[in-house]
């Protein structure tokens, strides 16, 4: 591939790059699906669809762009009490880690305060952005609070599994999955490379193990299929989006050390 062409998306294997990284600039169109199966179809149909602001291509995403039109007024209502985007970011973890301890009790009803928790965690942005108090700080607060939240959150999915010692490594292994989703769009993003294809994100990860623990039963082993299926394609996506972007010889724009 001559050096002319722009770097492009990895379909299901890295070997064959699709779509220009460039399509993934802040502001593109939300995809219901993975960036990676329209790279397979070779079509740009998807540029057409909803607009998002974060431009992360993920599973779920019109429900996140609708999401975002909760967000934005609640976040205007909280911005108006001078209530920091951070103590929002706190609260929201809070909630979430005792969301995750009521699985002892109740596991639908650990659920229904899991969701809870990430409608509160998702109001720390809009907080900060109609309050005008955006920061790096705070956006590498959320970042680790998002991992504690999804500890807790995937601990209590393994407690409410703890007699199926195969569910119970499903749950442990959607948890490093997720974990390995975070960092490598972050260490890519330290090398001035982009990472953000997937189909699955903290957004979608809540989503579904929050659905399943109140739909409870057999749900939560197709929770767990679903979170380390998905999680893995999102990795090996990735992975491969930093790959394409390599070969084309941009190379990172900082040390990799």
């Amino acid at each position: 591939m001559g050096a002319q062409h722009s770097a492009r998306l990895p379909a299901l294997w890295p070997g064959r790059c699709h779509r220009p990284i460039g399509s993934l600039s802040r502001g593109d169109p939300p995809l219901a699906v993975s960036v990676t199966l329209a790279g397979l179809r070779g079509d740009e149909e998807t540029e057409r669809r909803p607009r998002r602001r974060r431009g992360v291509v993920a599973l779920n995403a019109y429900v996140r762009w609708a999401h975002d039109r909760v967000a934005d007024p609640l976040g205007s209502l909280v911005a108006r009490t001078g209530i920091s985007p951070n103590a929002v970011t706190v609260g929201g973890l809070a909630v979430m880690v005792a969301g995750s301890a009521l699985v002892v009790v109740d596991v639908r009803l650990a659920g229904a305060v899991i969701l809870l928790g990430a409608l509160s965690d998702a109001l720390d942005g809009a907080v900060a952005r109609r309050a005008g108090r955006a920061s790096t700080f705070g956006g590498f607060l959320d970042s680790v609070t998002d991992r504690l939240g999804d500890a807790a959150m995937l601990g209590a999915v393994a407690w409410a599994v703890r007699e199926a010692t195969w569910l119970v490594a499903a749950a442990f292994a959607a948890l490093v999955l997720a974990l390995l989703t975070s960092y490598v769009r972050a260490k890519a993003e330290s090398l001035g490379y982009t990472a953000t294809v997937g189909v699955i994100e903290r957004g979608e990860r809540v989503a579904i193990v929050g659905a399943g623990m109140l739909a409870g039963g057999p749900w939560l082993a197709v929770v767990l299929g679903v979170l380390v299926v998905g999680g893995l394609w999102t990795v090996v996506a990735r992975l491969g989006a930093v790959w394409c972007q390599s070969r084309q010889g941009e190379g990172p724009r900082r040390s990799p050390r």
